[in-house]
């Protein structure tokens, strides 16, 4: 099913415009599975933008549940959305792809159904790149955790102003900035030959470096603009040890891909991403589970043996902390479970170890 774009959302004959320029289309890209209860949500939160020209293209990713009936009701009414329904489950990669060729925007972006975000998001990311010239342009986002009234500030540390794409990679590495899709607004052109990598979570971080190797500007604005809501049960919620296993493949594509350019390949700052993306919290994610930690004994082993007590070395003058708790991991081994499972309902245990 498609529906007719309105005036007001595509319609080149209303020329949009956003502050005297005439308005760039972006193209929204939303994957849905199993999501018949979110449907409402994510469509009244699209409709609400206050940007005037934009397409939004749903994808039902071989849901088995309403899904799909819920996506024509929703949008029967509402002009500028095209829902498309793939016939089996292909995951949130392949189903990102398909979403990605029928765009025909200038920009796109990637929001997920469960989120919230401010009216103005697009136009303010939209106003940003066409400033700048970025062909990437990024805002603040928090995340609140399932069950929790506390709030995770995302991309606070990358500091508002203009970047070369390898400048966001370096901070990527760095742990300063992160690879989420949801705050980023992309150049249609800059990832026309990018694609998701076929994995079942983590897929979008890849996406994003390579992204980033190809944008000659990235700009940054100091709004917190979205809202990442973790929902319980959900794919990239919690580590357990097949997520482990994804990340990997994903932390390894990253790494392919920086190790082709020539000004990242600091063996230094790939060691740090590695430690600080996988192995780390790979090991803290099997230490908070007495039972995982002892039953994925060749896991568990195979994440410490890259915390050794020479990288916590090396890694002390980079990161402080990250070094401290690879020095913890190399010294303890198995024990380091108990430890963490001691620790980790209070910050403090870290907070204080970053300032040694």
């Amino acid at each position: 099913m498609s529906n007719e774009p309105s005036p007001q959302h595509g319609d080149p004959a209303s020329e949009p415009v956003i502050r005297g320029t005439k308005a760039p289309k972006v193209s929204i890209v939303m994957c849905f599975f199993e999501a018949e209860d979110r449907v409402d949500h994510a469509v009244s939160e699209l409709a609400g933008l206050d940007y005037p020209n934009f397409e939004a293209i749903l994808i039902d990713d071989g849901s088995t549940d309403g899904t799909a009936a819920a996506l024509q009701r929703a949008t029967a009414d509402v002009k500028g959305f095209r829902v498309e329904s793939l016939a089996q489950n292909a995951g949130a990669a392949e189903a990102r792809n398909h979403g990605l060729r029928l765009a025909t925007g200038d920009y796109v972006w990637f929001p997920d159904d469960d989120d919230a975000w401010e009216p103005d998001i697009v136009r303010r990311l939209a106003e940003a790149a066409i400033s700048s010239g970025a062909d990437i342009a990024i805002c603040r986002a928090r995340a609140t955790p399932f069950g929790s009234a506390g709030v995770e500030a995302i991309d606070a540390a990358l500091p508002e102003g203009t970047y070369t794409g390898d400048q966001l990679i370096e901070h990527l590495l760095r742990g300063e900035a992160q690879g989420h899709l949801w705050n980023k607004l992309f150049r249609r052109s800059t990832i026309a030959e990018v694609r998701f990598p076929s994995l079942s979570i983590f897929e979008d971080h890849p996406f994003v470096v390579e992204a980033a190797l190809r944008a000659r500007t990235v700009q940054v604005i100091d709004d917190t603009l979205y809202t990442y809501v973790r929902r319980q049960g959900s794919l990239a919620s919690s580590l357990d040890a097949a997520k482990i296993k994804t990340k990997k493949e994903s932390v390894s594509r990253i790494l392919e891909l920086v190790r082709e350019d020539d000004e990242l390949r600091d063996p230094r700052l790939l060691e740090l991403f590695e430690v600080q993306a996988l192995y780390l919290p790979a090991v803290n994610a099997l230490a908070a589970d007495q039972a995982l930690w002892r039953s994925e004994t060749t896991l568990r082993g195979s994440m410490l043996e890259h915390l050794t007590f020479s990288r916590g070395l090396r890694l002390l003058r980079a990161s402080r902390s990250t070094g401290i708790q690879v020095l913890l991991a190399a010294v303890l081994g198995p024990a380091y479970g108990a430890l963490y499972r001691a620790v980790r309902s209070s910050p403090v245990f870290f907070r204080l170890a970053a300032r040694v």
